[in-house]
């Protein structure tokens, strides 16, 4: 919904686009949907161990006339979609931690020993809602002796370089030295794992983020030891469930399940499971949000954590969780889904959850124009949605399974790759992908061409040009400690004796990532908002910066744009040469599995005369028709 977009994106859009009005009609809130495209969005991303919940209850949802989305990619990177502002809710194993914080600029002080939040992080306030509760299961194959093990010898197998055996850590079993399938390096079950087993585990060889994928390994693997959320591994015929300490996860959760009374917290590897929201969101998208998750608290909701294979919240847990998300106090829907009633015409949007849909998320200069190109969908079937999340967490959240197309402003890298658990090396250097990561095989299309601005404080009037030389000497400034160079220190003509204040994007932003490559590193924190830029910058006499091209072009009349070498990057003429030009992609999985008509469809469409007017439109640079052609070749595009 429009509320929930960065004011970065909502500048663009209200100032470039034709009408605001046109923009806004299909994604605020109506009073009796239609069409499914006129729904709000409840986009829940995240923890692999949260999905089955999240994905079955937005099915069955019909509370709002809401259309809910549930994607899967590891708690980390739940996390920070929903500090970049791009999903609702962000899924989660584990809870909130400081370095979830500082991946994104901000304080890891801010949130608290207990994991919750006590200040807010690029403008987002994350409340955890506590779900339902899961034990992480330790598996081997089922043609394994081993029916239990000691925390010890667990320890001993799970350590990274292990060359210990089954048998001799273990007292029985086979005399091999087990092969570890775990969950990535993004995963919440691996962050909860590695803190309570407190050995160092390895974060690449056999690491998946598709929980189905490392059961399967297991049960093919007979020297085979790994650990996933307890409810993928119940009855799964390839492998067995083994005891810690005498406690076998799946005997204790039967026995609550019978309404035994048990200690569930007797398992070494018990843990919470958490969805998490934006206590800063506007009332009446907040509102949308709490009346989601208290649905979820509430018995049927509750009845889908058990029915997953979860443990329930006991009355105590429920209470907390109900205050926290405001259950008793919000007020009631103003539309439902009449599933009860075929004639109601409400029925209707419960065959929503049937569509085919096409998640865009990603680069905050992209997103833009998936954003206007989601609003001017005319095709029933088919439900679009951009969001913007910043370059790395988009291309990792697409190589994870949560969206069908990445949004970056920069080429694929090793670092994407090996993020997930992949070899880095899968990456060439000029951002091809040579193989699969998580089975996912990244093509990216080239849409259009951005330029970055480098601006300054429209009172510098001093300020028109900058060699190269200059612009890399003035932002190796930003890193000095302490702050003693000048303007003038890197002989900029008639600049004053004055230190610069930067105010730059941040670290998961393709914009910054760009700059930092193309430029210098710019080791100072960062925002995910380029007005928050902007305002700074506008606030602060000595404020520098630097940001994309349509934003530029929307306050060009309230700061000064530099020229950098003599060129203009607002004007058309000066673009081709300019220094700072950057290609924009959507990738998308070019694997034989994961071939979709639709996204075929929109590859197409996205080099389409339509489709190159919006990228017009927004402010960036339109593709040549030799460039258009060049890439249906080389992507093999049959437009």
């Amino acid at each position: 919904a429009l509320q929930h977009l960065p004011a970065t994106i909502l500048t663009i859009m209200l100032r470039l686009l034709a009408t605001a009005a046109a923009l806004a009609a299909p994604a605020l809130a109506q009073e009796n949907a239609q069409y499914c495209g006129d729904m709000d969005i409840i986009l829940g991303i995240g923890s692999s161990t949260v999905y089955p919940v999240a994905e079955l209850f937005a099915r069955r949802y019909t509370g709002e006339q809401i259309h809910a989305i549930a994607r899967s990619t590891g708690s980390s990177l739940g996390i920070r979609n929903l500090l970049a502002g791009s999903t609702e809710l962000g899924h989660a194993s584990r809870a909130i931690k400081g370095s979830d914080y500082e991946k994104v600029d901000c304080p890891a002080a801010d949130i608290g020993e207990d994991g919750v939040a006590i200040n807010p992080c690029q403008g987002v306030f994350p409340i955890g809602i506590k779900i339902g509760n899961d034990m992480i299961a330790v598996m081997v194959s089922a043609s394994n002796p081993i029916n239990g093990m000691s925390f010890s010898a667990a320890q001993t197998l799970f350590t990274d370089g292990n060359t210990q055996t089954f048998n001799q850590a273990v007292g029985t079993g086979p005399n091999v030295v087990p092969t570890l399938y775990i969950p990535d390096p993004l995963s919440g079950t691996f962050d909860f794992f590695l803190e309570e087993i407190g050995v160092p585990l390895p974060t690449s060889g056999n690491s998946f983020s598709n929980d189905e994928d490392l059961i399967s390994g297991i049960g093919e693997d007979t020297s085979a030891l790994g650990f996933t959320g307890l409810a993928f591994a119940i009855n799964e015929p390839g492998i067995k469930i083994v005891a810690i300490d005498g406690v076998n996860p799946e005997t204790l959760l039967n026995q609550n399940n019978q309404g035994i009374p048990v200690d569930l917290t007797t398992y070494k590897f018990f843990r919470p499971l958490f969805m998490y929201y934006d206590g800063n969101l506007v009332q009446s998208a907040k509102f949308k949000v709490q009346r989601y998750l208290c649905a979820l608290l509430a018995p049927e909701g509750q009845q889908i954590v058990t029915d997953v294979g979860y443990v329930s919240l006991t009355a105590g847990e429920l209470a907390v969780s109900q205050f926290s998300a405001g259950c008793s106090t919000l007020p009631p829907a103003e539309t439902t889904i009449d599933v009860e009633n075929p004639n109601n015409e409400s029925a209707q949007l419960a065959n929503c959850r049937d569509s085919r849909e096409i998640v865009m998320l990603g680069s905050s200069t992209v997103s833009p124009v998936a954003i206007q190109l989601s609003t001017l969908n005319s095709n029933t079937f088919l439900y679009m949605t951009g969001r913007s999340a910043g370059s790395s967490v988009g291309i990792q959240s697409f190589l994870a399974g949560a969206e069908t197309i990445g949004d970056a402003s920069r080429a694929l890298k090793g670092s994407d790759y090996d993020a997930l658990g992949c070899d880095p090396a899968g990456v060439s250097d000029d951002g091809i992908a040579l193989a699969t990561c998580q089975g996912i095989l990244p093509r990216g299309l080239l849409i259009g061409k951005d330029m970055l601005a480098v601006v300054i404080n429209a009172g510098n009037t001093w300020a028109d040009n900058l060699s190269f030389a200059q612009l890399v000497c003035l932002f190796q400034i930003a890193d000095d400690v302490p702050k003693t160079a000048t303007f003038a220190s890197c002989g900029i003509p008639q600049a004053p004796a004055n230190v610069p204040n930067f105010y730059v994007p941040d670290i998961q932003s393709g914009t910054r990532s760009f700059f930092d490559e193309e430029v210098t590193p710019v080791g100072i924190p960062g925002f995910v908002d380029d007005e928050v830029i902007l305002a700074n910058i506008e606030a602060d006499p000595n404020g520098v910066g630097f940001f994309g091209l349509a934003f530029a072009k929307t306050v060009a009349a309230d700061i000064i744009v530099f020229k950098i070498d003599g060129l203009n990057p607002l004007v058309v003429e000066d673009q081709a040469n300019y220094a700072l030009g950057r290609p924009l992609y959507m990738y998308y999985d070019a694997s034989v599995e994961g071939q979709r008509f639709e996204v075929d469809f929109h590859l197409c469409f996205m080099l389409s005369e339509f489709a190159q007017n919006v990228v017009e439109s927004v402010g960036y640079v339109r593709l040549e028709e030799s460039e258009i052609a060049d890439t249906k070749d080389t992507l093999g595009l049959a437009c």
